[in-house]
């Protein structure tokens, strides 16, 4: 595998500079922060909850997602029986819309 100077040292420039912009921290956490009590987590911290918050909302999108298919596949039914089973999976889909939207705070207009 490749190590970071590799692509920090390449010849084509291009490739050099995005090598350096992505392993250099361009911002940092003020002493002044300290004075007014500002509390910043620990890196390892909040990538975790980016992490999780990145999953979740993706879930949520996903679920939407199938809230749309479901959505027109219930038109397309014309089977009761199908009916049926669709709308049980839009009442499932719907609660885990809920559930994410609520975790993650997030209001849902459609």
């Amino acid at each position: 595998m490749p190590a970071s100077s590799d692509f920090i040292q390449h010849t084509d420039s291009e490739v050099s500079v995005i090598a350096i912009d992505l392993v250099t921290e361009k911002y940092h956490v003020s002493k002044n922060w300290e004075r007014y009590d500002i509390v910043i987590l620990e890196k390892a911290v909040n990538y975790q909850r980016d992490v999780a918050s990145a999953v979740k909302r993706y879930q949520l999108w996903h679920t939407m997602r199938l809230i749309q298919e479901n959505s027109r596949r219930q038109t397309e039914a014309s089977d009761v029986k199908v009916q049926d089973e669709l709308v049980r999976i839009k009442m499932f889909l719907d609660g885990e819309k809920s559930r994410l939207a609520n975790e993650l705070s997030t209001v849902i207009t459609r």
